[in-house]
């Protein structure tokens, strides 16, 4: 008995070139405060963290919690003030 593959054979998908995946940038002020760092992610909200470079995950985790938008399409420009 002869059987029909009627499923074409697919390639596997290729990879998305990072340059062309939509991100977005969101700017950071943090702050120094005594007990370490008051974040304020601009549009999005306020957080916190005990050293500065701690700061660009927690504003991430942040931006992710609010946006539902997945962590790697998300830039973060942390600035000192």
């Amino acid at each position: 008995m002869l059987k029909l593959d009627r499923e074409p054979k697919r390639e596997p998908a290729a990879l998305l070139d990072p340059a062309m995946v939509a991100t977005t940038t969101y700017t950071v002020a943090a702050i120094p405060t005594r007990e370490g760092w008051d974040l304020k992610v601009q549009g999005v909200g306020k957080t916190t963290c005990a050293h500065l470079g701690e700061a660009e995950s927690a504003a991430r985790k942040l931006i992710t919690f609010y946006t539902g938008m997945p962590s790697e399409r998300i830039l973060v420009d942390v600035q000192r003030v």
